[in-house]
């Protein structure tokens, strides 16, 4: 929500979710900007498949039917996977440092009060081992959504919110020695304080590029009664801060919205943020799409937008819709909180990707500019994550819920997302979704570096909340 106040290494078989009834992907296609009169009140839809032609960038952006993927590729190669227990704590993020060292933070709660001591753990061999918690914060209480990402010269950031006058205010903190000390928090002066926040930070970490080691953060924040703003700040090596808004999409008829779940990959001239969106009649300070008044809303679904960045102006690009999605009865499960973004520069052309859930399936699309999408279908599962390796291969890991217990799966593609292998379990490990607050955490992602992907998660197999981390190589 948006209020809050070593290991074990395990080798585990690859088992195909082919003997547990999952499907292969599918392709699909989904509509980029339905009218009003297309959704029903509180949800959105995935159409049944349709192409239709690309717009020019000035248009409304469409989307074009994904070629049908095979189970694999022609000659899948054998990838493996291992599992290691993190530690105790939920909504993990994990990042990779240029040296290779892995660092997760994970959200330390004391239920049922809510107050947060985000932990971070590190691991200097591949996560088969992790170091003791690090609190970047120390024994002050934060917000639930802590992020980190690794920046230039070994320097790790975090990010939360931190309470402020009005609420709660985006806060940085950075180590440089491995969690042995941290920063003095820096507490953003630029928006007012609200019970949002729930932010994401990244990186531009080319050391090509001229803004290399700038840290660039979005966060969620009320600038009206229209609805929440994102707000992306930059910070290079040299320099002081920089800061811009990014529009809504919106759609006529609906001059309100919600938005949140934002998501930020560094390019070589800025950045890419993605974030969920729902066109709304009335903001009513607290949204979601499973209690929300009936009419109130138009659609919800993601878009993306470009920002550009010269080192000392940001300047947010054209926001364009890249999906409709429908929502869940369940707010911890609502997609609004689990989506990521990626971007793909092999092979000379950079490609968008981002995955997402929509009525109880995971689907993955790529475009060139955003404006245009293709979408497949990988199957039943929640609250989906994503990586591009350097390679080009693609990475998604989620859940799957099968008779009210849940799994951990994976897949795939070698191919820039034409085929997919079929979606394999982690481990046999079940679980369930805990009657606590956020569940296990809203959100979760993976990364990539040195030809392997990492997933963090939580779950509840232990009988408390451990978050665990995946390392795929495919």
């Amino acid at each position: 929500m948006r209020t809050g106040g070593p290991a074990t290494l395990v080798l585990v078989s690859l088992v195909a979710l082919a003997a547990c009834g999952l499907p292969a992907p599918v392709a699909s296609s989904l509509p980029q900007s339905p009218p009003a009169s297309s959704a029903t009140p509180g949800q959105g839809s995935f159409p049944p498949p349709a192409t239709s032609t690309p717009l020019p960038a000035t248009a409304p952006p469409t989307a074009t039917a994904a070629p049908v993927p095979s189970r694999s590729p022609s000659t899948p190669p054998r990838a493996s996977v291992h599992e290691s227990r993190v530690g105790a704590g939920s909504e993990p993020t994990v990042t990779v440092s240029p040296k290779g060292e892995l660092a997760v933070v994970v959200q330390e709660a004391d239920w049922p009060h809510g107050c947060s001591h985000p932990a971070v753990r590190f691991s200097a061999d591949g996560g088969r081992t992790w170091s003791t918690p690090s609190e970047p914060w120390g024994s002050h209480c934060v917000d639930l959504h802590a992020v980190i990402t690794w920046g230039a010269g070994g320097r790790l950031w975090a990010g939360d919110a931190v309470g402020a006058t009005g609420g709660v205010r985006m806060s940085i903190t950075s180590s440089d020695d491995l969690g042995r000390t941290w920063a003095a928090p820096w507490v953003e002066p630029f928006t007012p304080g609200w019970v949002g926040c729930f932010p994401t930070l990244a990186v531009d970490l080319d050391v090509s590029s001229r803004t290399y080691g700038t840290l660039y953060v979005a966060y969620n924040w009320l600038p009206n009664a229209s609805g929440p703003g994102v707000h992306v700040l930059a910070k290079p090596l040299h320099g002081p801060w920089a800061q811009v808004e990014v529009p809504a999409v919106g759609l006529a008829g609906y001059p309100a919205h919600d938005r949140i779940g934002y998501r930020l990959v560094a390019t070589p001239t800025g950045a890419l943020v993605s974030f969920y969106e729902a066109d709304l009649r009335r903001f009513y300070g607290e949204f979601s799409p499973s209690n929300s008044t009936p009419g109130n809303v138009g659609r919800q679904g993601f878009a993306t937008a470009a920002i550009s960045f010269d080192g000392t102006k940001l300047t947010a690009g054209r926001p364009y819709w890249a999906a409709t999605v429908s929502g869940s009865r369940t707010v911890y499960l609502e997609p609004q909180w689990q989506s990521q973004l990626a971007v793909d520069g092999s092979g000379g052309a950079a490609r968008r990707w981002l995955v997402l859930e929509s009525g109880g399936r995971v689907r993955i699309g790529w475009s060139a500019n955003g404006t245009a999408w293709t979408w497949t279908m990988l199957g039943p599962g929640f609250k989906p994550s994503l990586a591009v390796s350097s390679a080009g291969v693609v990475f998604v890991g989620w859940h799957v819920m099968r008779g009210g217990s849940v799994q951990n799966v994976w897949a795939l593609s070698y191919d820039h997302g034409r085929t997919w292998t079929t979606p394999r379990l982690v481990s046999a490990a079940t679980w369930v979704v805990p009657d606590v607050t956020d569940g296990t955490g809203l959100r979760e992602n993976a990364t990539a570096a040195g030809g392997v992907f990492y997933w963090a998660w939580a779950d509840t197999r232990s009988g408390s909340i451990v978050t665990y981390l995946a390392a795929v190589r495919p």
